[in-house]
């Protein structure tokens, strides 16, 4: 299950992308860039992407953090988050502020 799946699965059931994404420069998230970067032409040409890119990559070196956090998430939830992703369906709730 790849990063750039379950973007476009967020983007089309809530029906909106957010402004930007930030992630590093990995082999799983370069189709998460160019998909950024279609949608917004497409969909939204109002806005500038040369002033808001919708997608911005990280130094590796500054997402240190959010690295070590995947860990944690494959040793709690192993390798196949499409399973989780898909166990969680209905449980987002936008009017909820704690969501």
């Amino acid at each position: 299950m790849s990063i750039a799946y379950l973007y476009l699965c967020t983007v089309e059931n809530d029906g909106v992308m957010p402004l930007q994404m930030t992630t590093d420069c990995g082999s799983e998230t370069t189709q998460v860039f160019g998909l950024a970067n279609a949608l917004c032409e497409e969909f939204a040409p109002e806005y500038d992407c040369d002033a808001l890119p919708p997608h911005h990559f990280l130094c590796s070196v500054k997402n240190i953090t959010i690295e070590h956090g995947w860990l944690c998430l494959q040793s709690q939830w192993g390798m196949n988050a499409k399973i989780w992703w898909e166990a969680g369906e209905g449980t987002y709730n936008p009017a909820n502020a704690k969501h």
